[in-house]
This record gives C-alpha cells, sequence and structure tokens, in this order.
C-alpha cells in the first residue's frame, strides 16, 4: 500500500470522526465538541475499545491545543481544521510524555539503565 493510500484513509476517517460530531450539520464544531474529538482521539492511541471519559488534560492545556487548531482564531473548528487538530493533540501528548519520563529519570525513578 502505497503511503498516498493511508493518507486518503486518514482523511476519510477524520471526515467521518468530524461529522459524527457536528450534530447540527453546520460544519463547525464548538470546543466542546473538539474536546470530545480530543477524547476519542486519545482512546484510540491508549488502545481502548470505546472512547473514554479519562484524559489528563487540563483546561488550560486544551485552551492551548485548540489555539493550536483553530489558526483563523474563529472560536470554532471547521473541516479543513482537523490536521491542526492531529497535530496539537500529537503535540501535547508528546509534551506529557517527556515530562513524565523526564521526571521520572530526575527523582531515580528509570527502570532501565544503559
Amino acid at each position: 500500500m502505497s503511503i498516498d493510500k493511508f493518507q486518503v484513509k486518514r482523511n476519510a476517517f477524520l471526515i467521518k470522526l468530524f461529522r459524527k460530531y457536528d450534530k447540527d450539520e453546520d460544519q463547525k464544531l464548538q470546543k466542546t465538541e473538539v474536546y470530545e474529538i480530543i477524547k476519542e482521539l486519545h482512546s484510540l492511541v491508549a488502545n481502548l475499545d470505546e472512547k473514554s471519559e479519562e484524559i489528563d488534560m487540563t483546561q488550560l492545556q486544551f485552551e492551548q491545543v485548540f489555539t493550536l487548531i483553530d489558526k483563523d482564531k474563529s472560536g470554532y473548528m471547521e473541516p479543513k481544521e482537523m490536521v491542526n487538530l492531529l497535530q496539537a493533540y500529537e503535540t501535547w501528548l508528546y509534551e506529557k510524555e517527556y515530562r513524565s519520563a523526564m521526571e521520572d529519570l530526575v527523582s531515580g525513578n528509570q527502570v532501565d539503565s544503559i
């Protein structure tokens, strides 16, 4: 399978996910709907079968993530901003995991030693 086919599948998944939360079909998602998509993505990354309500994202972190998503500062997310959502979520997750790993390293909780 070529890499372009993965892009097509990813885009189809993102459109499907957007439509799932666009209840009024105005092609605009409010912040609460965007947060629900983030929880769904987080559940997929955590290898869960269903969307979990458990996510360790503070309100401030969500506001920062939403700022990265909403590049046109409209106050809502449009379909064209779905890729921004993936990038913002990935950045948040990386920062969260990196911070946790650094805290473990500094506190001496590192399991593996070189």
